[in-house]
């Protein structure tokens, strides 16, 4: 794991310089559960799951005017994962509300879901709640109050969390707008922060062709063997795709790819969403909930009616998910996975309003990357909450585990090999 303290410091205290850091006063609770911050009409909720229900249309609102669109923090998809999850794994919320006159929460600029239980012992790093179906973190920012947002949440978190050296937001898009905003007001308010497990993954930007990806991702050699197999694939029986929206055929679709997957490699290990009722239940209700909302779209290779290789893909703004994928192993001398995502890269790249799409792929995924020509740069942003040499005890204890959870892999990704 690469820790590294942000080089270019000087350039995003100049982009967002222009709100100067006001000094934290007391906190103060009023009677509606609403804690008041330095910054004038600003507040902050913490509020319980259960809670959020009267929140959602808020909540909603904010998923459209966000700084960088997160699938994965719209209200269906986490509200429907940690409703599915023990009642003691689900996370609260703090809100950051703005205020208009006698109306304290006239406008939501700000989302974090958080885990209910605090770092198991003093100096540690506090983090975010997420369900590990999340490939993306990070809070929920307005896009044109992104400053004072964010300063409400460092200042709620750090007067929260006395006992934490430090608070982890992992998984967020190293070049995005929030990213560079983190560090913005980290540089303002005078906090250190690091930069940390930095990887790339597979993407899929806008404004070329299918062909024009595709040569840039593979060699022709490469390109006519694929050919080849949709070819083979195709002889001797009828060979379509299909995409499915909304309704019965989503609901169907969605039966079809759970079962693809629990007949696969993830069925065998016990890692497949039918593994565990709740967590089939959980994209049962998540997909059908987006769908209504026309963010979901799962794509199917079929061969005579039955799909042989199914994908789910979700939307938020500009950006697209490339969140799961299933095929018929039995098939894999086709290579039917391989062609649903070259379906999957056209349909892509022929919707204009699609501005990217995120393989959410772990980095070096020996399919997505030979396909898929584009990179997204992930990381996680750690900001220190108090001042000494706690951070750095907890940087130094942070990076010791992710070097262990590296070498863990290698070593299971070796015996697999190995035996099978």
């Amino acid at each position: 794991m690469t820790v590294r303290f942000w080089d270019m410091a000087a350039m995003a205290q100049a982009i967002f310089a222009s709100a100067p850091l006001a000094l934290p006063a007391a906190p103060r609770r009023d009677r509606d559960g609403l804690t008041e911050t330095a910054a004038p009409e600003i507040s902050v909720e913490r509020a319980s799951f259960e809670e959020m229900a009267r929140h959602r249309a808020a909540w909603s609102d904010l998923v459209l005017r966000a700084i960088e669109p997160n699938a994965f923090l719209e209200p269906d998809f986490a509200l429907s994962a940690a409703l599915h999850m023990p009642a003691s794994q689900r996370p609260e919320f703090l809100l950051v509300w703005q205020g208009a006159g006698v109306e304290p929460r006239a406008r939501l600029i700000g989302l974090l879901p958080l885990r209910r239980a605090r770092p198991r012992f003093s100096g540690g790093l506090a983090h975010p709640w997420s369900s590990v179906y999340t490939p993306l973190g990070g809070p929920a920012i307005d896009r044109l109050d992104g400053a004072r947002a964010v300063d409400a949440l460092f200042d709620f978190i750090e007067r929260h969390y006395p006992q934490s050296a430090g608070f982890a937001l992992p998984a967020l898009t190293r070049e995005g707008p929030l990213f560079a905003l983190l560090i913005a007001r980290a540089l303002v308010r005078g906090a250190r922060f690091a930069v940390m497990g930095e990887h790339e993954r597979a993407a899929l930007r806008g404004g070329q062709s299918a062909e024009q990806a595709l040569e840039r991702a593979m060699s022709r050699k490469h390109r006519r063997e694929l050919d080849r197999r949709k070819r083979r694939l195709a002889e001797n029986a009828n060979l379509t795709i299909r995409s499915a929206r909304e309704g019965e055929a989503l609901r169907e679709a969605v039966e079809w790819f759970l079962a693809l997957e629990a007949r696969g490699w993830k069925g065998q290990r016990g890692t497949a969403l039918l593994s565990k009722t709740s967590d089939a239940t959980f994209v049962r209700s998540a997909l059908r909930l987006l769908a209504a909302q026309g963010k979901c779209r799962i794509d199917c290779v079929e061969i005579d009616g039955a799909p042989v290789a199914c994908g789910v893909l979700l939307t938020s703004g500009a950006r697209s998910f490339y969140w799961k994928t299933a095929y018929d192993e039995s098939l894999a001398h086709y290579s039917p996975g391989v062609l649903l995502t070259q379906a999957i890269t056209e349909m892509q790249l022929a919707d204009p309003a699609i501005a990217i799409t995120d393989s959410c792929a772990i980095a070096n995924h020996s399919m997505i990357d030979r396909l898929w020509p584009d990179r997204i740069a992930i990381a996680d942003f750690v900001v220190a909450l108090h001042d000494g040499a706690g951070f750095d005890r907890a940087l130094r204890r942070a990076r010791l585990k992710e070097t262990l959870i590296v070498k863990a892999k290698a070593a299971v990704a070796l015996a697999r090999k190995k035996f099978g």
